[in-house]
């Protein structure tokens, strides 16, 4: 790879204290000339914004911090991209994740395939990266609740035809111990926030039978689902969710089980043997999806 300022790694950080200097340890030693740090920050109190500050003078990328306090991943996200001078964005990178040491082999991949076939985004189990010109053209990031505005960026570009998958393991979570209090916050925001971008009950309600899960986490899903309802309810509405769309619901997975079972052949890309080896273990099974700024 050579030229002028090539990637921008746009990075959103709340309260990630823990985990953050991991993250940069498995990140700055991947980046060269070639690439720029852009850092929005919601407002962290512990210690996370003085982290960044004193990596800012240490590493030899340069790097923007900038806060933007309570107003969610989506807007976040795209003041990044507002910011960024690169011509190509490594999005969804989050404090809270490490990064295989893959970027040499994945980009520069990537970059020959988008010289072949024109600009198109390549969504990786824990990254995704995004030509600078087309998120202006479609719109960019969309302020909706945590979860749906990736789900949402994921069927625009794939409607319009610029959407590639690539089945590698990019980022796995950081182990950190959750007390009990955090997993439930966790549980209950995620329910929320699919409530909130219009998801009914009924539908909820569906998926939950139909899921793996054991009997005794679908009894209390059951009980708690129209508790947590009324709850989303007092909040600001946003409804994108559409019921009658088949990829409305966890985009990512039903596309990439539908690649496995030959239905998007057309925007699956097979990865090199070179960016497999650098990539993580797909068999250690892990949702890949960042909690950074889920707080309630």
């Amino acid at each position: 790879m050579s030229g002028d300022l090539e990637f921008t790694v746009c990075l959103c950080t709340y309260n990630n204290g823990d985990t953050i200097d991991e993250f940069f340890e498995s990140v700055v030693k991947q980046l060269d000339d070639l690439y720029e740090i852009v850092v929005v920050d919601g407002g962290s109190s512990d210690g996370t914004r003085e982290y960044l500050e004193a990596q800012q003078e240490k590493i030899a990328v340069p790097m923007k911090i900038l806060e933007q306090r309570g107003t969610g991943l989506g807007r976040a996200r795209q003041q990044c991209v507002e910011n960024a001078e690169g011509t190509y964005l490594l999005e969804q990178v989050d404090a809270d994740m490490i990064y295989a040491d893959c970027f040499e082999p994945l980009f520069s991949f990537y970059l020959e395939r988008v010289e072949d076939e024109g600009p198109f985004q390549l969504l990786t189990n824990g990254l995704r990266v995004t030509p600078h010109h087309l998120h202006e053209e479609f719109g960019g990031w969309r302020p909706y609740p945590h979860g749906f505005q990736e789900n949402e960026l994921t069927r625009r570009f794939f409607r319009h035809g610029r959407l590639r998958l690539m089945d590698v393991k990019v980022a796995k979570h950081v182990d950190t111990d959750y007390d009990f209090s955090t997993a439930v916050r966790r549980f209950l925001y995620n329910y929320r926030e699919k409530f909130r971008s219009g998801l009914s009950p009924l539908y909820a309600l569906k998926h939950l039978y139909v899921s793996n899960l054991p009997i005794w986490r679908k009894a209390f899903d059951t009980m708690i689902i129209p508790l947590v309802y009324l709850w989303a309810n007092t909040k600001d509405q946003v409804a994108t969710f559409d019921r009658n769309d088949p990829l409305a619901y966890e985009i990512d997975r039903r596309l990439y089980e539908g690649c496995a079972k030959d239905e998007y052949d057309d925007i699956r890309i097979e990865p090199t043997e070179s960016i497999e080896e650098a990539c993580f273990d797909q068999s250690e099974q892990e949702k890949v999806y960042s909690y950074t700024n889920s707080s309630l």
